[in-house]
């Protein structure tokens, strides 16, 4: 920008520079679960709770480490903090293997999806899952749009309402990433109870203002979360636990199908994301995103349908 480049030049320095660090980091959870296998000396574990601590790490990251950090003592230090995360947590990683390698005794063995009574697999194949997950990105990236664009009508100033909704969302997600699992059957219904339920919740940006009326302005930092977390959390929640759902209705859920299947993560929120602020809002504002949504929802109902029809109609029902 001090440099008088010319804009176009500018951004591609910028897209370049945020994604040669987003494409190491795009490693990290899959080897993460890589690794836990290992020290785990068993099969591969539920990725739900990985899952959901990634996200809330990245909450953590944008609110002390890009906000207050930055907001205190400016983007420096924010940024050799960044820099001291990244090496303690691979210091930390380094000690777990160390320590867990020697308690390795028994070869791993690969999960496998369950089935019903007659030994049918009601899991789903890869790529319905990959089409489930895109979709269902997609759905996950709009909501985001719409809640971003809420969030700085609503509370007011708007780079701390920004960062507000985007911890709200983070926490969000990861909540639904860690609850729903646990609580959701396996297989393809509990995607698709996972999709329902994210039904449910998607006509609550029509009417959020009820809730949000009694937090009054937001005076503070925590305030303005608290407003976030009313605003964005129940359209988003359900969507969190998508992955984990998805990744343990597979045939085999292996670290590395986790890893292909954050690959097509991305694809839905490519599309989603300029589609939602380059043609949709301008078009229809907020309320054509939302049903562009909820269209991409039921696309994602219908990849996944076949395993348990009368659930998948009252998916596309609600």
């Amino acid at each position: 920008g001090a440099s008088g480049a010319p804009f176009a030049a500018a951004a591609l320095v910028a897209v370049l520079a945020i994604g040669g660090v987003a494409w190491l980091q795009g490693f990290l959870l899959p080897w993460i679960a890589v690794a836990e296998r290992a020290v785990a000396n068993a099969r591969a574990r539920d990725v739900a709770a990985l899952y959901a601590a990634n996200l809330a790490g990245c909450a953590v990251g944008a609110q002390v480490v890009a906000g207050t950090l930055v907001g205190s003592h400016g983007r420096l230090v924010a940024a050799c903090a960044s820099g001291a995360l990244a090496l303690f947590s691979a210091l930390l990683a380094a000690w777990l293997l160390a320590r867990g390698s020697s308690a390795r005794s028994a070869p791993d063995r690969e999960p496998r999806a369950e089935s019903d009574a007659a030994g049918r697999p009601h899991g789903l194949s890869f790529p319905r899952a990959a089409l489930v997950v895109g979709l269902a990105t997609g759905w996950v990236a709009a909501n985001e749009w719409i809640g971003l664009r809420l969030s700085a009508l609503w509370l007011g100033g708007m780079e701390p309402a920004l960062r507000a909704a985007l911890v709200a969302i983070l926490l969000a997600l990861a909540a639904g990433a860690f609850v729903l699992p646990r609580l959701l059957p396996r297989g393809a219904r509990g995607v698709l109870w996972a999709l329902l339920l994210a039904g449910l919740g998607a006509p609550w940006f029509v009417d959020f203002g009820r809730a949000l009326a009694p937090l009054g302005v937001p005076s503070s930092a925590t305030d303005g979360l608290l407003a976030a977390l009313v605003l964005v959390g129940p359209p988003l929640v359900a969507l969190g636990a998508l992955v984990p759902l998805v990744h343990r209705s597979l045939a085999t859920p292996t670290p590395a199908a986790l890893g292909r299947l954050l690959l097509h993560e991305a694809w839905g929120a490519l599309l989603a994301i300029p589609l939602a602020h380059f043609v949709l809002v301008p078009l229809g504002g907020l309320a054509l995103a939302a049903a562009f949504g909820l269209v991409l929802g039921a696309a994602a109902v219908l990849a996944c349908g076949r395993a348990a029809p009368r659930l998948a109609l009252a998916a596309l029902v609600v």
